[in-house]
């Protein structure tokens, strides 16, 4: 039984994991490409 929910855990673990490597990948693109063209999180349109 303790093995199991080891198992369910590491499980739901790791695609949370991914999720939140790709998304700080994601956001850290993004500030590059926006500081890159000019608009950035702090400038307005």
């Amino acid at each position: 039984m303790r093995r199991w929910l080891a198992d369910r855990l590491v499980l739901a673990e790791k695609p949370l994991l991914a999720g939140v490597v790709v998304e700080r990948r994601g956001r850290l693109i993004w500030n590059v490409v926006s500081i890159n063209w000019g608009f950035g999180p702090g400038r307005s349109r």
